[in-house]
C-alpha cells in the first residue's frame, strides 16, 4: 500500500500532473485577480473603452464590489462558488488514473501485489496528499503576497480558514475517487478528461435535480459532491462542515468499494 503511495507521489511529481495542477490553479486566480483590479479603477476602464474593449456594466459592477471584499471573501469566490476547482481536481486525476491503462503499468502492478486492495487504497491516499498539497499552495500564496494586495483585510478567523481549506480537501478527495473509479471504465485518457469534465461542472447534479422535481422528490442533490463543494462557506459553520465531511467520506469509501468491484471484474490479480 505505501509502496503504490510512494510510485504515485514520485510520478505525479514527475509527470507535472502536480506542477501543472499549481500553475493553473494560481494562474487562474491571478488572471481574475487582475482583471477585477483593471475594473475597479475608472481611468483604466475609460481608456480600455477607448480603445474599443467591451465592458458590460456588470463586470464593473464586479471590478466595484472588489473595494469592499476582504482576501477571503475572494478566495472563496473564486475557488468554491463558480466550482473550477473540482473540474480541475476531476480532469486531472481521472487523466493520470486512465495511464495506468494506457501505458499498461496495471499488467506489472497487479501481479507484484498480488491483490487489488493494496493498489486501490495506497491511489485514494495519494489522491488525498494531492489534493491537500494542491488546496494548501490556493490559500497559502494569496496569504502571503496579501501586503501587496488591495483587500482590505484579510478577513475570517483562523478557524474559518482551516474549515474552508478541511471541507476543500474532502470535496476533492472524493471527486477524485470519483475519477478513479470511473478509469477503471473507460480506461482511455481522452474520453475520461471529457466524462470527469462533465462530473466535475456538476452535470449529474443537476440531472439528479431535475429528476427530483419531476418526480416531487425531496431534493437530494445536496449529497453530491459537486453541490458539497458548493456549500463551503467563508465562516465556520458546524453543521454544514459535519454534513460536508461525512457526504464526501462516504462517496469516498463506495468509489473505493466500487473501484475494487470493477477491478476484480475486469482483471486478474
Amino acid at each position: 500500500m505505501f509502496e503504490v503511495l510512494r510510485m504515485d507521489w514520485y510520478r505525479l511529481r514527475r509527470q507535472k500532473y502536480l506542477l501543472t495542477g499549481l500553475l493553473l490553479g494560481l494562474g487562474m486566480i491571478a488572471l481574475s485577480y487582475a482583471f477585477i483590479t483593471l475594473l475597479s479603477d475608472p481611468e483604466t476602464v475609460n481608456a480600455m473603452q477607448a480603445q474599443g474593449a467591451e465592458i458590460t456594466a456588470e463586470d464593473i459592477a464586479d471590478g466595484a464590489a472588489l473595494a469592499g471584499y476582504t482576501l477571503q471573501r475572494y478566495m472563496h469566490q473564486m475557488l468554491f462558488e463558480g466550482g473550477f476547482w473540482i473540474s480541475l481536481i476531476a480532469v486531472f486525476t481521472g487523466v493520470y488514473c486512465a495511464e495506468d491503462y494506457t501505458g499498461g503499468a496495471v499488467k506489472n502492478i497487479f501481479p507484484a501485489l498480488g491483490c487489488r486492495w493494496p493498489y486501490v487504497v495506497g491511489r485514494a491516499l495519494c489522491l488525498l496528499v494531492y489534493n491537500a498539497v494542491l488546496m494548501a499552495a490556493y490559500l497559502l500564496v494569496p496569504l502571503a503576497l496579501y501586503p501587496l494586495l488591495v483587500f482590505g483585510a484579510v478577513g475570517g478567523t483562523w478557524l474559518d480558514w482551516l474549515q474552508m481549506y478541511l471541507a476543500a480537501c474532502l470535496v476533492g478527495w472524493a471527486i477524485s475517487m470519483c475519477a478513479f473509479f470511473l478509469s477503471t471504465l473507460i480506461r482511455r485518457e481522452g474520453w475520461m478528461a471529457l466524462v470527469a469534465l462533465c462530473v466535475g461542472t456538476g452535470l449529474p447534479a443537476l440531472v439528479l435535480g431535475f429528476a427530483c422535481q419531476i418526480l416531487h422528490l425531496p431534493d437530494l442533490t445536496r449529497f453530491t459532491i459537486c453541490i458539497c463543494g458548493r456549500m463551503i462557506t467563508p465562516d465556520f459553520r458546524s453543521e454544514q462542515y459535519l454534513h460536508i465531511a461525512v457526504t464526501c467520506l462516504a462517496w469516498v469509501v463506495v468509489y473505493g468499494l466500487l473501484t475494487d468491484l470493477s477491478l476484480r471484474r475486469r482483471d486478474q490479480a
